[in-house]
């Protein structure tokens, strides 16, 4: 898949979620891992978004932490409209967040279109100890990680933080809207 750009190549390779034509999947082969896959050139990557702003609205990229180790992440990095960066609320998470900003620190990765989210916060989590800037928090949901475990959408959730989530989720969206 990697140099063949053809819209039958690239619509073969994703998957579409059963409840929604509108839901694109694509990513690495049941066989292929980050050591198996050959990596993509600049030029490879910047025909395949092409390819795939063509066919749909918004195209996201489930990145590694690691740009400058995988070409894919760090040119839909630096193309990206908007950048949405969902950050661990614990030590690790924190830490890593605060350091690769310096490390990228070149404003065409992070700049103001850069959304920063912190996910999955539990009630332990030290939200209010943090001094980190954020703009939304997604909590924990049982509700959430019932329906990614089962491949459903995450909708009409029922429990509290699950309608907290999806409340930060329409926030985030509207933002994303407002952009365009």
């Amino acid at each position: 898949m990697a140099e063949n750009y053809d819209n039958d190549a690239v619509m073969s390779h994703i998957v579409f979620h059963p409840q929604s034509e509108y839901i694109g999947f694509m990513g690495l082969s049941p066989d292929e891992n980050y050591i198996t896959y050959r990596n993509f050139s600049r030029e490879s990557v910047i025909k395949l978004l092409n390819k795939m702003t063509v066919k749909a609205d918004y195209v996201i990229i489930d990145s590694t932490s690691n740009p400058f180790d995988d070409t894919m992440t760090l040119t839909a990095l630096e193309l990206a409209d908007i950048r949405i960066r969902i950050i661990t609320p614990d030590n690790k998470g924190l830490i890593y967040a605060r350091t690769s900003e310096a490390m990228y620190g070149d404003k065409k990765f992070y700049n103001d279109n850069t959304i920063k989210v912190l996910g999955n916060v539990k009630p332990v989590s030290p939200v209010n100890s943090i001094e980190y800037d954020y703009d939304y928090i997604l909590p924990y949901s049982d509700d959430v990680e019932t329906k990614l475990i089962e491949g459903s959408l995450i909708s009409n959730l029922s429990r509290f933080n699950g309608m907290k989530f999806e409340k930060e989720i329409r926030k985030i969206v509207e933002r994303i809207e407002k952009f365009e």
